[in-house]
């Protein structure tokens, strides 16, 4: 019993650590109808800046109320400088301008503090007291009360005054509150830097309890994110309360089940039961959509384009640079990838954050079925991509039952659930040394990349082709045109006939399938399966980097395999710019902000839409609406009525 109360205890410090975090982040929320994914990002940079200035020898009470003002400042810049331009913007673009958050801050804290964590100075007093007869530390339960007192702050000045009342309205009604006399915009930007005031805080407490790193700090948003949304993002006390029990419940797990990964898998758990318990739709399936998805281009190129471009690839491979030959498979791998996320954002619209995750389930099949079980090639490649499907499916059943933003929330946290519990168990991961994978042979014919990387990349071109040619003739199937209405508006697309949710199932397995095969690809280029480029921040990265292009075109995945780690843009700047491959992840973050405010729909889509533009001014182009030039901005029912073939 006592050790129980210890670790029951010793859960007060993470939860209410936890409780910090997502009361900011329903602030932030309530303020502004984002969700804000750089939560635990912001909490790191701020804690690094704290441990600088006592560093300096600065107080550390005296720090700690510097940095938060200084948070506090940053939280109304990022809303003035990002979000309030994306007012009107697609959804998606305000969730992909947080995560470029995310990379950017996670980037630029390894450049200047490093990748090690990194030990705080006690800042609550942490002498041992007795609880009911167990001795803890002090600091564990001051954690609590301080959890407790800003949760019923908030609950008061949000319940009870009259900023509370206009904050609720602005959010619900910006023209309601404009014509009122308040300013939407002071509204939203006094809550985000009361959201990122309370990360400070919490990344600044919790700094001598945990260690501080840019990947654990990252991800401490996952389990407050649970919280909040156990809160419906508007509840104080239940999203406190659902935070502390999330911590105890996690440290309690850690005593009691030996099995690695569970208590980080544990928010997991409770995002799905906050699903199957509340749910609770965001938004609606039957509400108004005031932003519409990104614009998703006409499949315009045919197979012979699609195979003078991969003859052309091979002709080049043939005659390159060995330096540059392995780049090319890597990108060919990633952009498998990236097709993963265009079917099933950029056509269905269901935010995903987990592809990376499905890579890796991809690597570690090829694994098993390749080596351990010694099917040949190709054989063990596609059935480790059809392996890949069933955990698809199953990640994608409560798209069912939520959208948007909270998909978003349930795919992240299955990749932490699946890198805690697979990917970092080194009984089934192989630890350090990874899992041998065979190199690919053809009828007896070597491919394998260490002995014959041309030849390899030869194979992994050949694969992208073949996977971009079925992308195209998915874009112009019923399908395709059935993902797209869903994805516009699912109401529309239920009275149209389509079955919504076979089609969201089918996006799902579809690019767990694709995704599937560009991890196995990836192992198969190393002959080794290395977890770690799997990880969940890797997903983000990812679906970033798909953004910038166009997360609705094809062509938005083949740019996330030119500049993604290992790829022709990496290998050209590394080499021939000494020093520069370092900030290619603070660049990316950068650059997807950046990209997310100039052109929400990708740079594709809008250079497409600028031509088609420019070409019917001088009057050479046929006659048509924007819409039938890229494709997916009328409403679903219009479209619909338009289409040349039936959708059911």
């Amino acid at each position: 019993m006592q050790t129980f109360l210890v670790f029951l205890v010793l859960g007060f410090g993470p939860g209410a650590i936890y409780a910090l975090l997502a009361e900011g982040i329903v602030l932030i929320f309530r303020g502004s109808r984002v969700l804000n994914f750089a939560q635990g990002a912001l909490a790191m940079m701020a804690t690094y800046l704290y441990l600088k200035l006592v560093a300096l020898g600065c107080p550390k009470l005296l720090a700690l109320v510097a940095i938060v003002a200084f948070a506090s400042l940053g939280g109304a810049f990022i809303y003035f400088k990002v979000m309030r331009p994306l007012r009107h913007a697609p959804m998606l673009g305000l969730v992909v301008a947080t995560l470029g958050l995310v990379l950017a801050l996670q980037a630029a804290a390894t450049l200047i503090f490093g990748a090690q964590p990194q030990p705080a100075p006690p800042l609550l007093p942490h002498a041992t007291v007795t609880f009911f007869g167990a001795r803890v530390g002090e600091d564990r339960l001051l954690l609590l009360v301080i959890a407790v007192m800003v949760a019923a702050v908030l609950a008061v000045v949000y319940r009870r005054t009259r900023f509370g009342l206009i904050t609720r309205a602005a959010a619900e009604n910006e023209k309601g509150a404009s014509l009122l006399g308040y300013s939407p915009d002071k509204i939203a930007a006094i809550n985000w830097a009361l959201g990122t005031g309370l990360a400070a805080l919490a990344g600044i407490l919790i700094s001598p309890i945990v260690a501080i790193s840019p990947d654990a700090y990252t991800l401490l948003v996952i389990p407050a994110l649970a919280a909040a949304l156990l809160g419906r993002f508007t509840s104080f006390w239940i999203t406190a309360g659902a935070a502390v029990g999330i911590g105890v419940a996690q440290s309690l797990v850690a005593d009691y089940v030996t099995y690695p990964g569970v208590s980080d898998a544990l928010p997991f758990a409770v995002i799905i039961i906050a699903m199957a318990v509340t749910g609770k739709l965001i938004p609606s399936r039957h509400a108004v959509i005031s932003r519409r998805p990104p614009v998703a281009t006409q499949a315009r190129f045919g197979p012979i384009a699609v195979l003078v471009l991969a003859a052309a690839t091979i002709l080049v491979l043939v005659g390159l640079n060995s330096t540059y030959t392995p780049a090319i498979a890597i990108g060919a791998a990633v952009a498998i990838i990236g097709l993963s996320v265009v079917v099933v954002t950029g056509y269905a619209g269901q935010l995903s954050l987990m592809q990376m995750g499905f890579a890796g389930f991809g690597s570690f099949m090829i694994s098993k079925i390749g080596h351990s079980l010694g099917v040949p090639f190709p054989f063990s490649i596609i059935l480790a991509a059809l392996c890949v499907v069933p955990l698809g499916l199953l990640v994608g059943l409560p798209a069912l039952r939520v959208r948007g933003i909270n998909l978003a929330i349930v795919t992240l946290g299955a990749g932490v659930a699946l890198n805690a519990m697979l990917f970092q168990n080194p009984s089934l991961s192989g630890g350090y040394t990874g899992l041998p994978v065979d190199p690919p042979a053809l009828f007896g014919y070597p491919l394998g990349s260490v002995l014959h990387p041309t030849r390899f990349a030869i194979l992994s071109v050949v694969v992208l082709a073949l996977c971009l040619l079925g992308m195209r003739f998915l874009r112009a199937s019923n399908a395709g045109r059935r993902m797209l209405a869903v994805r516009d508006n699912e109401r529309a697309a239920t009275a149209a006939g389509v079955n919504v949710a076979a089609t969201k199932l089918a996006a799902f397995g579809v690019s767990a399938f694709l995704a599937g095969l560009g991890g196995a690809l990836l192992s198969m280029q190393t002959e080794i399966v290395a977890f770690t480029q799997f990880d969940p921040i890797a997903s983000i990265f990812i679906v970033a980097a798909v953004f910038i292009a166009g997360i609705g075109s094809p062509g938005g995945a083949l740019f996330n395999g030119i500049v993604t780690t290992g790829g022709l843009l990496y290998v050209f700047v590394s080499t021939n710019v000494s020093g520069l491959d370092q900030y290619t992840a603070l660049i990316s973050g950068i650059a997807v902000i950046m990209v997310t405010i100039q052109q929400p729909d990708g740079v594709i889509p809008g250079v497409a839409r600028e031509l088609s533009g420019l070409v019917r001014r001088r009057g050479t182009g046929r006659p048509g609406s924007p819409a039938e030039t890229t494709g997916g901005t009328e409403p679903a029912p219009a479209r619909m009525g338009t289409s040349a073939q039936p959708i059911g």
